[in-house]
């Protein structure tokens, strides 16, 4: 389900998205770009982990956040998903 801004039919500007199945994501909260998720965003997982930080192309980019559900976490610079460096 989505709640948010659209732009010719799809998802742009900033928006929610939650997924009532238990998919990986929980919930999304952030800015979309044609309908892909890219710039500052909150995402949720269904384990209690989050991100918190900057997307390009639905991808961890830039300056992030990751919360593990065991209160540790990873903060530094992300590209494509995997973390580079604090």
């Amino acid at each position: 389900m989505y709640c948010g801004e659209w732009k010719n039919g799809v998802f742009d500007g900033w928006g929610k998205l939650y997924s009532p199945q238990k998919s990986i994501i929980k919930n999304f909260n952030g800015k979309w770009v044609q309908g892909v998720a890219s710039g500052p965003s909150t995402i949720r997982f269904w384990n209690n982990d989050k991100f918190v930080g900057t997307l390009k192309n639905i991808k961890a980019n830039g300056d992030g956040v990751y919360y593990k559900n065991n209160h540790k976490f990873l903060r530094g610079y992300w590209k494509d998903n995997r973390f580079i460096k604090p």
